[in-house]
């Protein structure tokens, strides 16, 4: 029941299935599967075709005509069941893997390692190529041994939903026996590139650090201790991997927003300062997908940079006066042993003394 501006009570109802369905079709798939529930009539409408045609792609057929995968859908006639099978069971167009985000309809794109550029991976001494039943591809790139991290991974942002907020994601694994990573910064940045006759112009994004190891960096002392550890600024405030569904870790690389201006989106991830060999590192691919939650407030961004800078003072403090006091237990250590010395050596000549 909705009340007019007439005082009249109005039967959403009472209304044609078809007309419930156009309203239906101007929501979102999570309302429309909540709308469902109100009765039949609307649960009818809601699972009509001209409902969740208006949430899929306008390009969606070329996409499934586009990809290997196509006959495992081809056969679903229904348009909402196309729909979460697209959702749960990413499509292969070769290099790159098509799902759609549940919540929203929104496209999202998985660049598989192969479709990556990454330093040294033609050379079976620094990278191989091996398969995993997990993976959405057919091969995975994994790190053998390898002084220097630089993985770039481009693609065309016509093809994402447009007016979207978009985040690229890092997407691999890390052996039991992966050495090089545990508390080593990595550099990540999103590049967007618009094309201005007869040059393209780049706009970067922040740089930032991330840390692919999810376990932090103690020092021996500190740990037998059960302190925390002091850490590089980079270090300490990188954010680290999160585990996914599928078994796998993903890291941030950074966001952007598609207005339909850009030609080419460019990510990167490099580490290349440390010094030390690297192994254990396997490298799905790299992920861009919508973010639809909130954008963070740069109030509560400050106050988490000032809690920080507050905790770092205080553990700084305490680390000082752990070490003065140390300082003085030995000093204090120090002349007591130059007083017990001076005894010995008084005792000593008065024992000559009294012999002679």
């Amino acid at each position: 029941m909705v009340a007019c501006a007439t005082g009249e009570v109005l039967d959403l109802q009472a209304l044609p299935e078809g007309c419930i369905a156009n309203i239906i079709s101007f929501t979102t798939p999570r309302d429309a599967c909540r709308l469902s529930s109100v009765s039949k009539i609307f649960r009818s409408a809601a699972e009509c075709d001209t409902v969740w045609d208006k949430f899929l792609p306008t390009d969606i057929r070329t996409i499934i005509s586009c990809s290997v995968s196509s006959s495992s859908v081809s056969w679903i006639k229904s348009k909402k069941e196309l729909y979460l099978r697209l959702c749960d069971n990413p499509i292969s167009t070769g290099n790159i893997s098509f799902s759609l985000d549940k919540g929203s309809g929104k496209k999202c794109y998985m660049i598989s390692a192969r479709a990556l550029q990454i330093l040294g991976s033609r050379t079976p001494h620094f990278w191989r190529w091996i398969s995993l039943p997990d993976s959405r591809f057919g091969e995975v790139a994994e790190l053998v041994d390898f002084l220097w991290l630089e993985i770039t991974g481009k693609i065309a942002t016509w093809i994402l939903s447009p007016s979207t907020l978009y985040k690229a994601y890092l997407v691999f694994k890390l052996t039991e026996q992966a050495y090089g990573f545990r508390g080593q910064p990595v550099k990540v940045k999103v590049k967007k590139s618009y094309k201005l006759n007869p040059t393209t112009v780049g706009i970067e994004a922040n740089e930032q650090f991330v840390v692919l190891d999810r376990e932090k960096k103690r020092h021996y002392w500190q740990c037998i201790l059960g302190m925390q550890a002091s850490q590089p600024r980079e270090i300490d405030e990188a954010p680290y991997p999160k585990q996914r569904k599928d078994g796998w870790l993903e890291i941030e690389l950074g966001e952007f927003c598609y207005e339909r201006d850009e030609e080419l989106l460019k990510m990167s991830c490099k580490e290349n300062s440390c010094g030390a060999f690297k192994g254990g590192l396997i490298v799905q691919g790299i992920e861009i997908r919508p973010y639809l939650g909130e954008r963070p407030d740069p109030r509560q961004n400050w106050r988490s940079s000032w809690a920080r800078s507050w905790n770092k003072r205080a553990q700084s403090y305490s680390y000082w006066v752990l070490y003065s006091s140390a300082l003085t237990f030995l000093i204090l250590v120090l002349q007591f042993a130059f007083l017990l010395a001076m005894w010995v050596c008084s005792t000593e000549d008065s024992t000559m003394h009294l012999t002679y």
